[in-house]
C-alpha cells in the first residue's frame, strides 16, 4: 500500500521537476556548477525571467501563487485517498483511490481552511520569539544569544509544529473515516492528540530524524558533480522522503485506531 501511495507522490514531483529542467536547463546548469540548493537556484531563475521579459514581475508571482495553491490542492487531495485506503484496510486499486479522493477533496479542503486559525495561533509563539532576538541582534549582534536562540527557538518551533500538523492529520483520518463533518473532525483531531500526546511525539521524532537523514545524504554530491547525477541523487531523496511521510500517515491511522 505504502509503495503505491509513494509511486503516486513521485510522479508529480519528477513532473515538476522535468518541467524545470527543460524550460531552465541553462539557469539551472550554471547555479549547479557554482554550487546551492533550491535558496540559489529559484531567486536565480526568478531573476532570469525578470531579465528576460521586463515587467513580468507581478506575472511571476501570480503563476508562483497558482503553482503553490494547485500543490496544496493536490496534496489534499492525493492524501485524502491514502488515508481513506489506509484507514479502512483494503488493498490499493488506482480507480478506487481516485474515487477516494474525490469524494472526500471538498472536505479536505474545508478542514485545511477550519485549520488555519489554529496554525496562526500556533505560529504566533515562535514568530514573536523570532521578532524579538532580530530586534535585538540588529542593534547589538552577540555571536552566544544567537547559538542559545537557535537551541531554544527550533525545538520550540518544532513542537509547534508536530501539535498543529499531528492535529490536522488526525482530524483528516476521522473525516476519512465519515465518520463526522469537518467541525467535529476538527475537534476530534485535537482530542485525539491530546490523548495520544506521547506516542505521537515519539512517531514525529521518528519521522524527523529520518528525513533529516536523508537531506545529508541528498547533500553530499559536491559541486563538480554532473548535473544528472545531482537530479537523480535528488528524486532519489524525494522518494525517500515520501515513503517516509505515507509511514507517518500509516503510523498515525495505527496509533488511532488501536487505542480507540
Amino acid at each position: 500500500m505504502a509503495l503505491f501511495a509513494w509511486i503516486y507522490f513521485l510522479a508529480v514531483d519528477f513532473l515538476i521537476i522535468l518541467i524545470l529542467y527543460v524550460w531552465f536547463h541553462g539557469t539551472l546548469a550554471g547555479v549547479v556548477k557554482e554550487g546551492g540548493g533550491y535558496h540559489v537556484w529559484l531567486p536565480t531563475l526568478l531573476q532570469d525571467l525578470s531579465v528576460n521579459y521586463p515587467g513580468a514581475d507581478l506575472l511571476v508571482k501570480c503563476i508562483i501563487l497558482l503553482l503553490v495553491l494547485l500543490l496544496l490542492a493536490l496534496s489534499l487531495f492525493l492524501t485524502g485517498g491514502i488515508y481513506s485506503i489506509l484507514a479502512d484496510k483494503v488493498s490499493f486499486k488506482p480507480i478506487d483511490f481516485i474515487k477516494r479522493a474525490s469524494r472526500l477533496f471538498g472536505s479536505m479542503a474545508r478542514l485545511a481552511i477550519a485549520f488555519i486559525p489554529l496554525w496562526i495561533i500556533l505560529g504566533a509563539l515562535p514568530g514573536l520569539f523570532f521578532k524579538l532576538h532580530y530586534t535585538s541582534q540588529k542593534s547589538s549582534p552577540s555571536e552566544s544569544l544567537f547559538i542559545l536562540f537557535v537551541l531554544l527557538w527550533v525545538p520550540c518551533a518544532v513542537f509547534f509544529w508536530i501539535i498543529g500538523k499531528s492535529s490536522f492529520d488526525y482530524a483528516r483520518v476521522h473525516l476519512a473515516n465519515q465518520d463526522s463533518g469537518v467541525t467535529a473532525s476538527l475537534k476530534k483531531g485535537i482530542r485525539s492528540l491530546w490523548d495520544r500526546k506521547l506516542m505521537t511525539l515519539v512517531l514525529f521524532i521518528i519521522y524527523l530524524l529520518f528525513i533529516s537523514g536523508i537531506m545529508l545524504l541528498s547533500g553530499l554530491p559536491g559541486t563538480e558533480t554532473p548535473l544528472p547525477i545531482i537530479l537523480v541523487v535528488h528524486q532519489v531523496s524525494v522518494l525517500l522522503r515520501y515513503y517516509g511521510k505515507v509511514l507517518l500517515m500509516k503510523g498515525e491511522v495505527t496509533l488511532l485506531q488501536e487505542s480507540e
